[in-house]
């Protein structure tokens, strides 16, 4: 192939990689997600950013490739079947008893496995058990403290919150899951600090952060209503409102009327996501990549043509 061939090649494929992220989600999940995967919102629109928030979640076909890959012994070194992600994949197919009995077993086999820990927390949470759901999150943390890249602080919040509930149901009526009190910060982002359970202290943005990551990994597995979800999209909706937009406020203030909130930040109107945001984002991605390729694909072809030419 002639140089300036090669070199066509070369950007056009590049281009493609950078340009087309989309192709990257043909691809099913190889072994399930144990740890979890950060949530980037940074520069995304009002109607991407809630899209983001609460959906985006992998489909049960993933799982049960997941599930069928993890239970293959041939696939890993050892030729053992990995347990643990077998329980993962059943907990996200909800097949959660299944899914604890197996957990249970690696930990009395094996103790110590922060994977195991986090696990049996959520396993426990979605049975129902919030008292032993809190006790292995709490250990999770002690086996690995950036799990959930340091956000378990606030899992174990609303552990505590969804445990002041079953005791008292309208504990939630003049309570939150992390107390802010709004009507003092007054739209001054500065003020806002919250303390875990170590006594760390979270500034705003990290706690937006935190928010922002659980509930995407909630929202899967907890459908509306739910006053504790509700409550963190509530607090979500003040910190985005001064930090964002009034327009990203009032789509997370939206979805926290949908899981149960009853309470309002302002008179404005609440406006509901837009449905073309995100395809119009694509095809502004599309547009330019197929022109590009395009103007590429011809110079590598011509080049090969006149290549051809002139070796003939």
């Amino acid at each position: 192939m002639h140089p300036s061939s090669k070199i066509a090649l070369f950007v056009t494929i590049l281009f493609l990689s950078q340009t087309c992220p989309i192709l990257a989600c043909i691809n099913a999940p190889e072994s399930p997600v144990k740890v979890g995967q950060p949530i980037y919102t940074e520069k995304l629109g009002p109607g991407e950013y809630i899209q983001k928030l609460l959906a985006g979640h992998l489909a049960a076909q993933d799982w049960e490739f997941a599930l069928a890959n993890a239970k293959n012994p041939n696939l890993r070194e050892s030729n053992s079947v990995d347990e643990n992600s077998v329980a993962v994949a059943l907990i996200h197919l909800g097949r959660t008893h299944e899914a604890l009995k197996i957990l249970e077993k690696l930990e009395r086999r094996s103790p110590g496995s922060y994977y195991v820990a986090a696990n049996l927390g959520t396993a426990y949470e979605l049975l129902g058990d919030n008292e032993k759901a809190y006790k292995w999150i709490a250990e999770g943390m002690k086996r690995n403290p950036d799990s959930h890249f340091g956000t378990e602080w606030l899992h174990l919040k609303i552990l505590k919150a969804k445990q002041a509930i079953k005791k008292e149901p309208q504990w939630i009526d003049k309570n939150s899951v992390l107390g802010i009190d709004w009507e003092m910060i007054s739209g001054d982002l500065s003020k806002v600090r919250v303390s875990d359970n170590r006594k760390t202290v979270h500034n705003a943005d990290a706690v937006r952060k935190a928010i922002e990551y659980q509930l995407h990994e909630r929202t899967e597995f907890v459908k509306p209503p739910d006053p504790t979800v509700a409550s963190l999209l509530y607090d979500l909706s003040h910190l985005v409102r001064h930090s964002r937009s009034e327009e990203h406020g009032n789509l997370v203030l939206n979805a926290a009327h949908t899981y149960g909130h009853l309470n309002t930040l302002t008179s404005s109107p609440v406006i509901a996501a837009p449905e073309t945001e995100t395809i119009a984002t694509e095809t502004s991605y599309w547009v330019p990549a197929i022109i590009v390729t395009s103007i590429l694909a011809a110079f590598l072809f011509g080049g090969l043509w006149l290549r051809s030419r002139t070796t003939s």
